[in-house]
């Protein structure tokens, strides 16, 4: 669920600043401040569980595409919880009060091992993860 949560935040921008990265690159950066949902101040970044992820803890997200067409993607987040290990996937809908809303993990090529269709590779690798503790 955090994993979804932070993928939210990765779709739902608060701010988005992008530009050049030279000649023919391009980069965007995107931030913001969780909140639980309902919050009085709303968030793009939402937080379904406080103990983990408390409200105003933060989250950036930096993509940069080089001139060959390389991606890189950089996640950094603030004020979480020390020493837990989160995971990072991009859900195909923004996060809303219902986790379950944002749909299945985002995939511009379905994983063919996969063991779900449309939740893909990165959330079997999480799954497994998790079930290994």
């Amino acid at each position: 669920m955090v994993a979804g949560m932070i993928a939210g935040a990765l779709a739902s921008a608060v701010l988005t600043v992008g530009g050049g990265a030279g000649a023919d690159g391009y980069w965007m950066t995107t931030d913001a401040r969780f909140a639980p949902p309902g919050a009085f101040v709303a968030s793009a970044a939402l937080t379904y569980d406080m103990q983990v992820v408390p409200a105003a803890g933060g989250i950036e997200v930096s993509q940069l595409m080089d001139e060959r067409g390389a991606t890189t993607v950089r996640l950094r987040v603030t004020g979480v919880k020390a020493g837990h290990v989160f995971g990072a996937r991009v859900h195909q809908k923004p996060c809303t009060a219902d986790p379950a809303a944002a749909g299945g993990v985002y995939q511009h090529r379905e994983d063919p091992g996969s063991r779900r269709p449309g939740q893909g590779g990165v959330a079997g690798l999480h799954r497994r993860r998790e079930r290994e503790g």
